[in-house]
């Protein structure tokens, strides 16, 4: 009986991990192509074996879109390990690391203020395991 409670905690705790990841990823895919943001993705290859090592996605919008990154920013980060959040010359950056089998992901967020006015980034790099 306690072995079924730790295995479905188990779960439990690798949905929510993955729900991270995935929430941002949907924000970005859909306000990239809805328009009112400058999206930009780069892919690194290995020249031999033409495998993807590490794919860079950077999406800059402005107003409420910038105010649902803000949010949706802060609800991962409660849920996540691997986050820092730092201030500076009135900026707010904010790191959340995603740990995967086949691959890590670093998120980052910056904007100013309350992500209201104003730019706010979003980064995204997926650096593939072998």
């Amino acid at each position: 009986m306690p072995r079924r409670y730790l295995l479905m905690m188990l779960m439990l705790l690798a949905s929510l991990m993955a729900t991270a990841q995935n929430s941002i990823d949907r924000m970005v895919e859909h306000f990239s192509t809805v328009g009112g943001s400058s999206f930009t993705t780069a892919v690194k290859r290995n020249p031999k074996t033409r495998k993807v090592e590490k794919v860079v996605k950077r999406l800059t919008t402005t107003g409420a879109q910038g105010h649902q990154f803000v949010s949706t920013f802060k609800e991962e980060a409660a849920r996540q390990r691997n986050v820092v959040t730092t201030m500076a010359d009135g900026y707010t950056t904010m790191i959340v690391g995603v740990e995967g089998a086949k691959q890590n992901r670093v998120y980052t967020l910056r904007y100013k203020g309350n992500g209201y006015s104003g730019e706010v980034t979003v980064t995204i790099i997926i650096n593939m395991k072998e």
